[in-house]
């Protein structure tokens, strides 16, 4: 079994990529402005993809735990429905609830933040895996 102190650290990766987005998504607002882009709704694609991220992992590091290695395989399948319902749901009820004043702009740039998650994600798990010598 791996020690919390261990999940930590290879988890870090994530919260930087938390944190840089969040400080760019604030330091440039004027600037992503100027494109049409809300920061706000990339604060909150950040913060959606950055809850689900964590829930991911940590099913992961279940999975990594258990002896079957087919429990990996379902775990990552099961992350990318969570993560494709999860993510789905909150651009529906943005654009329901934003009606004509959404921002497709935002919408997109956090498509681009869901492309960068799922790297760090998977880069993580792989660690996870290769650590508990499931091959």
């Amino acid at each position: 079994m791996q020690p919390a102190t261990s999940l930590v650290k290879k988890i870090m990766p994530l919260f930087t990529l938390f944190i840089i987005i969040n400080c760019v998504a604030i330091i440039l607002k004027k600037q992503l402005a100027q494109y049409n882009i809300d920061a706000m709704v990339l604060f909150g694609s950040n913060c959606i993809l950055f809850a689900v991220s964590l829930v991911n992992i940590a099913m992961h590091h279940t999975a990594s735990q258990n002896k079957n290695p087919n429990a990996v395989v379902r775990s990552m399948m099961v992350a990318t429905l969570i993560k494709f319902v999860v993510i789905g749901s909150s651009v529906l009820i943005y654009i329901f609830i934003a009606g004509e004043k959404r921002n497709t702009y935002g919408i997109f740039g956090g498509m681009v933040l869901y492309v960068f998650y799922s790297v760090v994600e998977t880069r993580i798990t792989m660690k996870l895996k290769n650590k508990n010598g499931n091959n």
